[in-house]
């Protein structure tokens, strides 16, 4: 733990400008000075930012600048608004708002150069200087001989550490734990694997890209002035132990992104491959269809040769075609018959009418026998078809 502060350029020379005009007031005789025990009681008007307030008392305001305490920078124009600042403001806002009745207590060095009291706040009895540290919203520091609330407000810069509050804690974003966690954590991604889609393995070499300058940065306000924001908050352990951790997270860094690029690389590849393996099956089954077109459409149509299925198919699916019937064998040719005899002319119907024959017939103006009707006919065998008795 630092137990001297010094300040960025801007607020050193205010503080140097506040010492020559003690030392100047002094060889004019002035009463620029008072004894540590005076105090005054005085009414909050406004909060400046997280170190200075205006109050008024005795008829005038005054503008108070709290003693061994400063705060992250918010209000001055040549300077970036630092981490925390706005936040140490809000606190004293919420701390002493307008008509808070305040103790005002003072050291060897009442004001300084731009005519700011130099005081420690009492509201009852809780000394504000300190309160700000203990939130971790500031860090002690004293310059000449002001050091009276030195040992309070460092007790509870120590308290704030200890507890990981405000400038101390890993969970917000902008403090150096924060910061040096977030790191940490992003060097310790797996990179994708191959098989993973080329434009995913490309997002995470972005972000293996920007955490590595992230580390290139932060590392480098590591080894920056030790006795200004942010650096002036912690001690020289502190600040050794967290270089070291981002010298070895911008290796790891360096090294995913060489491993990721390589593996980009393999999976473009692998991509353009299954790409022209696709594009090669196609190919081949779209041959293959134009072929079984072109064959088809050379080849004559069978005509069936079984008989029409009637009906439709069942319902459990098409029957395969029965087999054609075989063909019937040719019927036995009968051997002609002689060609008749003429016949002598017809004899006259028998007088008995029909007989009762109920064989084959040949029907003929010639024939031996009369059916019931009256027809002639001559009596033939059935399968020599030649006349018979």
């Amino acid at each position: 733990m630092h137990a001297l502060l010094s300040l960025s350029a801007p607020k050193i020379a205010a503080l140097i400008a506040g010492a020559a005009f003690i030392g100047g007031a002094i060889g004019m005789g002035a009463a620029a000075l008072t004894g540590p025990d005076e105090s005054v009681g005085a009414t909050v008007v406004d909060v400046v930012d997280g170190d200075t307030i205006d109050v008024s008392y005795d008829g005038e305001e005054h503008r108070v600048r709290l003693l061994n305490i400063d705060t992250p920078e918010t209000v001055n124009p040549n300077e970036p608004v630092e981490c925390l600042g706005p936040e140490a403001s809000e606190y004293l806002h919420r701390a002493l708002p307008a008509g808070t009745s305040v103790r005002l207590e003072f050291d060897e060095e009442r004001t300084d150069g731009y005519g700011r009291q130099l005081a420690g706040v009492f509201l009852g009895g809780r000394l504000i200087n300190a309160d700000i540290a203990r939130e971790g919203l500031g860090v002690a520091m004293s310059v000449g001989g002001n050091t009276r609330f030195l040992d309070e407000v460092q007790a509870a810069q120590l308290e704030a550490e200890e507890q990981g509050r405000g400038l101390f804690a890993s969970e917000i974003e902008c403090t150096l734990p924060a910061q040096v966690q977030a790191l940490e954590q992003a060097a310790a991604t797996e990179p994708p694997p191959v098989t993973a889609l080329p434009e995913d393995i490309a997002a995470a070499g972005s972000a293996f890209d920007s955490a590595f300058l992230d580390a290139v940065a932060l590392l480098a306000v590591l080894n920056g002035d030790v006795d200004v924001y942010p650096l002036v908050a912690f001690d020289r352990d502190g600040l050794a132990d967290m270089r070291g951790r981002m010298i070895v997270v911008k290796e790891q860094l360096s090294a995913l992104r060489r491993t990721n690029a390589t593996t980009y690389t393999q999976a473009l590849q692998a991509a353009e491959e299954a790409q022209r393996t696709a594009e090669e099956a196609a190919a081949q089954q779209a041959a293959a269809a134009q072929a079984a077109a072109e064959q088809a459409a050379a080849s004559p149509t069978p005509r069936p040769t079984g008989p029409a299925s009637s009906g439709g198919s069942s319902s459990g699916g098409s029957r395969p075609t029965p087999a054609p019937a075989p063909a019937p064998a040719p019927a036995p040719v009968p051997t002609p018959a002689p060609a008749p005899v003429p016949a002598p002319a017809p004899a006259p119907a028998p007088s008995g009418g029909s007989d009762n024959y109920t064989g084959c017939r040949a029907y003929g103006p010639n024939g031996t026998s009369v059916d019931d009707q009256g027809r002639r006919y001559t009596k033939i065998d059935c399968t020599t078809r030649l006349p018979i008795g």
